[in-house]
């Protein structure tokens, strides 16, 4: 019993460790950075990214499936996001990857 509530214990302080990091770089720092006034926006933006990662896309294509999720993004500023996240090394993208 015990070690099970040492595991637990410990699964919770990583969990609050990492949270503090992505608030701290993802949300705070690149939200700073690009001045994003929405960041819920931005969040939205690093979960598609999380869950695509490995498939080949373009700013467009995942503009337009975001939209047709009705979560409308102007490409231009889903680039900015992007470009924003890959700076802080949250998201590695080489540019072939973005066709």
């Amino acid at each position: 019993m015990i070690v099970q509530n040492n595991v637990q214990n410990l699964s919770l302080q990583i969990r609050e460790y990492i949270s503090g990091i992505y608030n701290s770089i993802a949300l705070k720092d690149v939200g700073e950075h690009k001045k994003v006034q929405d960041i819920s926006r931005l969040e939205r933006v690093i979960c598609f990214m999380a869950d695509n990662i490995g498939n080949l896309t373009s700013i467009k294509k995942i503009s337009d499936i975001m939209s047709s999720d009705g979560f409308k993004i102007h490409p231009q500023t889903l680039e900015n996001y992007i470009d924003a996240l890959c700076a802080t090394a949250i998201f590695s993208i080489r540019c072939k990857d973005m066709i």
